[in-house]
């Protein structure tokens, strides 16, 4: 979150999950003028691997979103504007150190993922497809369990 002006802020998505998110199709953003609560829902993102929901950390108001999810989802850094206590938002914070657990867990999806890559099968010269996407190699399920260990 970054403060706009006292107790209002701009909601965002952590920068680690965002950059491991590929193949976005939508994303769906809970209904302006709403009390959310402490683990409710208030983002999901879909894509061709399946969905991801996003919970609260902390209690606020929704009041307005910012731009349309639906026209590019992953476009603003910033998704909606919200009411909150000060002193809540900072209690819910990441810390520094849970940033680079986070972080390192990030790098070591990948890295498992690149030590673990199947012997080449089909090429794409005998018509095998090309892998555009982290999901399309590692699988839907392995792929969304990956973001969900983001998600906190």
């Amino acid at each position: 979150a970054k403060e706009i002006c006292a107790n209002t802020f701009y909601l965002g998505i952590n920068p680690i999950l965002v950059n491991l998110l590929d193949n976005v199709n939508s994303m769906t953003i809970d209904d302006c003028r709403k009390n959310i609560s402490v683990g409710e829902q208030i983002i999901q993102i879909n894509g061709d691997w399946g969905s991801v929901s996003i919970s609260s950390p902390i209690n606020f108001l929704l009041y307005n979103k910012v731009g349309d999810p639906k026209d590019n989802p992953l476009k603003t850094e910033w998704f909606a504007i919200m009411g909150a206590v000060h002193q809540d938002l900072l209690s819910s914070k990441i810390h520094q150190k849970e940033w680079a657990k986070m972080h390192a867990k990030a790098i070591g999806a990948i890295t498992e993922v690149k030590t673990q890559l199947p012997i080449v099968g089909e090429t794409m010269m005998d018509g095998g497809s090309q892998i555009k996407f982290l999901h399309q190699l590692v699988g839907n399920k392995k792929y969304i369990d990956i973001l969900n260990s983001l998600c906190i």
